[in-house]
């Protein structure tokens, strides 16, 4: 080949790399969004996120007050999982999130097994539920079943 040839060449494959391994600045990157979960399914999890908020003290009335929560992020991890600070898509048993509806419900398709299920409270993973391990609280998916997995976030509550 004569020199010229090969300057050609080497342009062109340099041209093709860089093209191949620099995504544009306006497309996303796997760890930019979680994966999303089906919504259909022959089993899952399913349920209502409230936001509790004022007085639950007793004795005497509560001032307290239990309202849906739309449009809330719900993040899945399969297992049991100790309480974190961040919400990692990139984790190992991160499995997807969800937004719930107007009236707070969600609903995903997912595969038997045992999930833990945090919400986020002020962009914190929140779950006000643990087991005596030091673990948040699970749900468990049979096969062919849908599990209720309601939560209730009651960190704006007193008691």
């Amino acid at each position: 080949m004569k020199p010229a040839s090969l300057a050609s060449l080497a342009s062109l494959v340099l041209v093709a790399a860089c093209g191949a391994s620099s995504p544009s600045p306006s497309s996303p990157s796997n760890t930019d969004a979680p994966p999303a979960l089906p919504t259909t399914g022959p089993e899952g999890l399913r349920g209502t996120i409230t936001i509790l908020t004022g007085d639950f003290m007793p004795p005497g009335p509560s001032s307290g007050a239990a309202a849906p929560a739309p449009n809330a992020p719900v993040h899945f991890f399969a297992g049991t999982l100790k309480p974190i600070t961040a919400i990692d898509p990139a984790a190992p048993a991160y499995r997807g999130k969800t937004t719930t509806d107007a009236s707070g419900r969600y609903q995903v398709a997912l595969p038997p097994g045992t999930y833990t299920v945090l919400i986020e409270s002020g962009g914190v993973p929140y779950r006000n539920c643990y087991d005596g391990d030091g673990t948040w609280c699970t749900f468990t998916v049979t096969a062919g079943q849908w599990t209720e997995a309601d939560i209730e976030d009651n960190s704006g509550a007193t008691y």
